[in-house]
């Protein structure tokens, strides 16, 4: 989740790089550039997926000794098309569907981390409902 709050913040500096570079304010996104921001923004967003399926998927597959994420953490696949949708409007930034697609972008990535941390909530009781079934 600290990666889609940082994901917040960059669509955030990623806006507003015309108006910061006139007033030279340097932030990661003016340092990377636009498309550097795009690529950087798409790591943040699915970058966050990517870590939970690992720890779901690596103890179990390569280090056996270690604690796994339960699999019920398979939900947050259901943010994915949300993700999509993000991601889809930053690639169209210059030629957005609605004037204010690019704008809010920030405010549209807080949206997307509440629901992936309600997913995260989500599994976790599912987990241990599950495990008090199980007794």
């Amino acid at each position: 989740m600290a990666m889609l709050v940082i994901a917040i913040l960059h669509a955030n500096n990623w806006r507003d790089t015309i108006s910061d570079g006139e007033l030279r304010v340097r932030t990661f996104a003016s340092v990377l550039g636009d498309k550097g921001s795009f690529a950087y923004y798409g790591l943040l967003l699915f970058g966050s997926m990517a870590l939970i399926f690992a720890f779901i998927l690596v103890p179990r597959l390569l280090f056996r000794t270690l604690p796994a994420m339960p699999w019920t953490f398979v939900l947050v696949l259901l943010a994915l098309p949300k993700a999509f949708q993000l991601w889809g409007r930053a690639r169209r930034r210059r030629a957005p569907r609605q004037p204010m697609d690019f704008i809010i972008l920030d405010g549209a990535t807080a949206q997307y981390n509440l629901i992936f941390g309600l997913l995260c909530t989500v599994s976790v009781w599912a987990w241990f409902v599950l495990a008090l079934l199980k007794k």
